[in-house]
């Protein structure tokens, strides 16, 4: 604890009552923590439990998302990364700006582009989204962050553009 004046340490101006800490004599001191040695002795197990558990999902069109991650390499339409993994293949993830699901999003290209994990989490958190063009990544105060690359003939679908505009906003 380092302090310059005697009322550093203080709260809604009443001192607190520090062992070992003179409130008149500023500086330095090195205060032992009595809290340590009463901390409870964490509890370690070998595996943890597992239950069976029964969920319900939609069933996506693999290929679909496998021919948009090869049309691109891989690579983010927004900042053209590609996550390099250890065995050296490549990850994308595949966003879809209507959510398939609870949503109404459908699982077609007019519903998809290719991005890198963090690119993929901002669009998630609607932290990222394309302006109304659908050209351009903007932010959420509306600045032009980036432009949108797109390959032979992938466009989105204007409904879909609309959507993550405006549909994921509150």
């Amino acid at each position: 604890v380092q302090f310059k004046n005697k009322n550093f340490l203080s709260k809604y101006q009443n001192s607190f009552d520090v062992p070992g800490l003179s409130k008149l004599r500023p500086g330095a001191y090195h205060l032992k923590s009595t809290l340590s040695a009463k901390k409870p002795k964490e509890i370690k197990h070998e595996n943890p439990e597992k239950i069976f558990s029964v969920t319900k999902r939609v069933k996506r069109d693999k290929q679909k998302v496998a021919d948009m991650k090869l049309l691109y390499l891989d690579k983010c339409q927004i900042c053209n990364y590609s996550l390099l993994l250890e065995n050296g293949k490549r990850h994308s993830e595949v966003h879809h700006l209507r959510p398939i699901g609870k949503e109404g999003g459908n699982d077609d290209t007019d519903n998809m582009l290719v991005l890198c994990p963090n690119h993929h989490k901002a669009f998630d958190f609607s932290v990222l989204r394309l302006d109304l063009s659908g050209n351009d990544v903007i932010d959420l105060d509306g600045n032009k962050i980036a432009k949108t690359v797109f390959k032979n003939g992938h466009e989105l679908s204007r409904e879909n553009i609309t959507y993550q505009y405006y549909g994921r906003m509150g």
